[in-house]
C-alpha cells in the first residue's frame, strides 16, 4: 500500500529569534522615546502597539534594564510567532506579510482580570490599514473589535529559553 497523506489539513511552522537582538533595538530609544520605533510599527499590527504600550508604557525605557528586558521577551516572542505563523501559510509566499498576522495577547477575551491563557494567532485576509498620522496621537483610545475581522484563528505556542525566544504555529490549510 503506497504511503497515505496527512489525514488532517494542517501546516506547521517554527521560528526562534535572538532576544538581545530585540533589546539592542530597543536600547536605541532614549528614555521616553519609544512612541512609535520604526520597527514596532513593521512587525506589530496597531491593536497589537495599543497592547504593547498598555502593557509596558512608553517612558523610561533607557533607565530600566528589567523593562527592556521583558520588552525584548514579549517582542522576541511575538517575533517568532508571527513568522512561524508566516511559515505555515504556504499562501503568503516569500514575503514577510507581519500585517497580516497578529498575535492575540494572553488573556484576549476571557474577561477574568489577571488570568492566563495561551496567545493565539489570527491570520488576516487582508492587512489592517496602517494609522494615519492623524491617529497615532490616540492610539491608546482607539477601540479594536475582534469580531470584525475577517480571518482563521491558529493556534501558537512561544516558549523563552536564555537567549532565545521560539514558537510554534498549528494553522489550518488556508485557501
Amino acid at each position: 500500500m503506497p504511503p497515505q497523506p496527512f489525514p488532517v489539513a494542517l501546516r506547521l511552522g517554527i521560528d526562534t529569534c535572538y532576544i538581545p537582538r530585540v533589546q539592542a533595538l530597543l536600547s536605541k530609544y532614549p528614555s521616553g522615546q519609544l512612541k512609535e520605533p520604526r520597527f514596532l510599527s513593521k512587525l506589530l499590527t496597531w491593536p497589537e502597539r495599543q497592547y504593547f504600550l498598555h502593557r509596558f508604557g512608553d517612558a523610561g525605557l533607557a533607565a530600566e534594564t528589567e523593562k527592556l528586558n521583558k520588552m525584548g521577551q514579549f517582542l522576541a516572542g511575538r517575533w517568532a510567532a508571527k513568522e512561524a505563523c508566516r511559515k505555515a501559510c504556504e499562501h503568503f509566499g516569500k514575503t514577510t506579510q507581519m500585517q497580516r498576522i497578529i498575535i492575540l495577547p494572553v488573556g484576549f477575551g476571557n474577561g477574568k482580570p489577571g488570568s492566563s491563557r495561551r496567545p493565539q494567532g489570527l491570520i488576516l485576509r487582508e492587512a489592517i490599514p496602517p494609522l494615519s498620522r492623524y491617529l497615532k496621537p490616540y492610539l491608546r483610545s482607539l477601540v479594536f473589535n475582534l469580531d470584525e475581522m475577517e480571518g482563521q484563528l491558529c493556534e501558537v505556542s512561544i516558549t523563552h529559553d536564555g537567549d532565545y525566544a521560539q514558537a510554534v504555529a498549528l494553522v489550518p490549510e488556508i485557501k
